[in-house]
């Protein structure tokens, strides 16, 4: 319990008059939250959309005030989600959205207007409006979830806020996730970026299972613009495009990339799509992936431009001038995020906690920093990919020290060092917290380099103890 009271959220109870922020996350303590339980199942009966659109439709459908691009995926949606805020922003629209999640330090980062993070105010003025019908839906035993209550605060920040666009992060999966009650009308584009093994005891076993429910976002008349993808995983995703009739647009098909450079101050490339063709382009994201990823976001945000924002008069600038000015601006904390203190070694802190994004990592910190074995401060939740993750690691960090993040699904430290140890990296397990781990690492790395990953908590806490921000 956050704050200093509990609420009753049994039927018929008083409804509070949320007057500080702490109140609001008195009422977040007492609903479900299935990110941060385990032993659930992915299926109607838990993941309901009928409790989502029934809260929405007592909110008089806040989702239909602003045009929208919807990105699902397995690596890099927070990424493209951010980049495509950013991209709406500087090619005229005004204000717009971001959702987002989990958050990195504070639950506010998940709603942002105009690349800042919303205010307590802003997100209250909009909880005043949502919780009263959500206890509503308590009393008549339909009662939102965490993530169903955030979105539909977020929701209806934007309609208050009068955004003109949002770009939105889907939570889980996509088939049953509460973004996915997006109208069609509004959509601009969904996304679906790179399928990886991750949620597999939700979301099933193979790429191609997994690929499947991430698709289900696709809508009729809507662009599905569609990451790099291994072949079971693209069949499904065009599968499912096609029976919703959402046309594709597919990286390595109809959209072209060509990465020029990737160097710790970012990425350089060049992406042709089939309205335009864009030379040297920069991200300040660090990774060929990050080039995909930013050329998701800029034809999702062509379409935004072609349907949703025209048909509203929204007046579109020079496109090809604003995106790469747009590009160059995208911030996005806990991802290839070099932290370089005043004092100790530099710390790279990464959220990737799946076999594909910890590939891409390694592969990403030997480009750009060659030869350089990095100490690691690893943690990760029990219920992902464990020994696949780890083998992506194997022999490659010269030490790591294990902890736990600030969540009841972490993994034990013990558990993970001994099979560290067995794919050639000293360990050490570390009991205290990720703060104390996490300076301890750095004085094994003396002027080194240091690592963080396995866990977007981790980040964040890594973060934290560094004295930065995830704005």
């Amino acid at each position: 319990m956050r704050g200093s009271r509990a609420y009753d959220l049994s039927p018929m109870a008083v409804i509070p008059k949320l007057e500080t922020f702490a109140d609001l996350e008195d009422i977040f303590a007492e609903v479900t939250d299935y990110e941060k339980e385990t032993g659930y199942r992915y299926a109607r009966k838990t993941f309901d959309l009928s409790r989502m659109e029934a809260l929405l439709d007592r909110l008089s459908r806040p989702e239909r005030s602003f045009a929208s691009i919807l990105v699902a995926g397995t690596k890099g949606k927070g990424s493209t989600t951010a980049t495509a805020a950013t991209l709406l922003r500087t090619t005229g629209a005004s204000p717009v959205g971001l959702y987002t999640s989990p958050h990195l330090i504070h639950l506010r980062e998940r709603i942002r207007l105009n690349a800042r993070i919303a205010t307590e105010e802003e997100w209250l003025a909009a909880a005043r409006r949502v919780v009263p019908e959500a206890l509503e839906l308590v009393s008549a035993g339909r009662g939102p979830t965490f993530f169903e209550l955030t979105t539909a605060i977020a929701f209806q920040c934007y309609r208050q806020e009068k955004c003109e666009a949002a770009a939105i992060e889907v939570g889980l999966g996509g088939r049953l996730d509460a973004t996915n009650v997006l109208p069609g009308e509004k959509l601009a584009a969904t996304i679906v970026t790179q399928i990886g093994l991750d949620h597999t005891y939700l979301l099933g076993k193979t790429p191609a299972a997994i690929a499947l429910e991430k698709a289900a976002i696709a809508r009729a008349g809507v662009p599905m613009i569609v990451g790099a993808q291994e072949p079971s995983a693209l069949a499904a995703i065009e599968q499912t495009a096609r029976a919703a009739g959402a046309p594709l647009e597919r990286l390595g098909r109809e959209l072209e990339v060509q990465v020029e450079r990737v160097s710790l101050d970012g990425t350089r490339f060049s992406l042709t799509t089939p309205r335009a063709r864009y030379r040297s382009l920069e991200t300040p994201l660090v990774g060929r992936y990050q080039a995909e990823n930013a050329a998701l976001a800029v034809a999702a945000v062509e379409h935004a431009w072609l349907g949703p924002l025209r048909a509203s008069g929204v007046a579109a600038t020079e496109l090809e001038d604003d995106v790469r000015r747009g590009l160059a601006r995208v911030r996005w904390r806990g991802r290839f995020d070099l932290v370089r203190p005043a004092r100790g070694a530099p710390v790279l802190i990464d959220g990737a906690h799946d076999p594909t994004s910890m590939k891409r990592l390694v592969e990403t910190v030997r480009e750009v920093v060659p030869g350089v074995r990095p100490v690691l401060l690893f943690a990760i939740a029990r219920d992902k990919e464990i020994d696949l993750i780890l083998d992506e690691l194997a022999g490659f960090p010269a030490h790591a020290f294990v902890c736990r993040a600030k969540t009841k699904r972490a993994a034990e430290p013990a558990e993970l060092a001994s099979k560290l140890e067995s794919r050639g990296v000293p360990s050490t397990a570390c009991e205290g917290t990720s703060e104390e781990a996490l300076a301890l690492a750095r004085s094994r790395a003396g002027g080194g380099l240091v690592l963080v990953c396995g866990s977007i908590y981790l980040a964040g806490e890594a973060l934290s103890a560094l004295g930065e921000d995830a704005g």
